[in-house]
């Protein structure tokens, strides 16, 4: 692009001024009632020419650029849709959890020209905030875009999961476009696999005798309180460290999520 602009400077300098400076050298260029018509007119045509390559290469790449986690628009496996405005700060953001080795296939559908990151979080959460260039995702996977083309794209991006962890996918424009998206993200075997490991334990706490559970980002206990007329009323309780204090004796069901809870798993016993 540097170049382009170098020749759009050189050339309106020999249509319209006698001395050009560059890089503290000073070139003399004879331009005056000698220089030809037919001269002139070539240096026309070259500058428009020029100066139309200048503004396909700005419109190329001026959009195709990496931003922060603005938000998280889609979590887990399965077809999501969207509408999306160009943004140099707020791209469409796809969050999903994968065992190693799996073969993760991302298909895209786009009104516009797109392109996609796929990233890796190193500190194993994805969060708002997050950015390539500070060390907080790292690149696993570049694909789409490439063409100068404005309008419909289609395509898919594979790979191959290096590591068990929290995954991250940016849809950007390619070219400055806006416009609705159908992503499709499969391949994980994440929920298969929910949680690695999974306890239950009775524990003495302050409060008293309490069950704790393990294994996820947050937890659901559903404890029976009563059966009126052959129905039963259960009581949820929720919280992030999986402890529940043990109030009455009988059986409970305690459901383990992942932090999206896109994946859960159950632990279960009595009182």
């Amino acid at each position: 692009m540097s170049e382009n602009i170098y020749c759009v400077v050189l050339t309106f300098s020999l249509l319209f001024m006698n001395t050009i400076y560059l890089n503290n050298n000073t070139l003399i260029v004879n331009v005056g009632p000698q220089m030809s018509t037919w001269l002139l007119k070539k240096l026309s045509i070259l500058s428009l020419i020029v100066m139309g390559l200048l503004v396909m290469s700005v419109k190329a790449y001026a959009c195709h650029d990496r931003a922060r986690v603005s938000d998280i628009d889609h979590t887990g496996m399965g077809t999501f849709t969207g509408a999306y405005t160009q943004s140099n700060v707020d791209h469409p953001w796809f969050v999903f959890n994968a065992n190693a080795g799996d073969q993760i296939t991302i298909n895209v559908s786009n009104s516009y020209n797109s392109f996609v990151w796929v990233y890796k979080a190193p500190d194993g959460s994805v969060d708002i905030g997050d950015f390539q260039e500070e060390g907080t995702l790292a690149d696993v996977k570049t694909g789409g875009g490439l063409t100068e083309s404005e309008g419909p794209s289609t395509y898919s991006v594979t790979f191959t999961v290096p590591s068990r962890g929290e995954y991250a996918l940016q849809l950007d424009s390619y070219l400055c476009e806006s416009g609705n998206y159908t992503v499709t993200v499969s391949g994980s075997t994440f929920c298969t696999t929910f949680p690695a490991t999974i306890s239950s334990i009775t524990a003495s706490t302050p409060d008293g005798l309490a069950v704790q559970a393990s294994g996820g980002a947050s937890y659901e206990r559903l404890k029976l309180v009563d059966r009126i007329n052959g129905y039963e009323i259960r009581q949820s309780e929720q919280n992030a460290i999986g402890s529940f204090l043990i109030t009455q004796a009988g059986p409970y069901i305690i459901t383990v999520f992942s932090r999206f809870k896109e994946c859960r798993a159950t632990v279960t016993g009595t009182f």
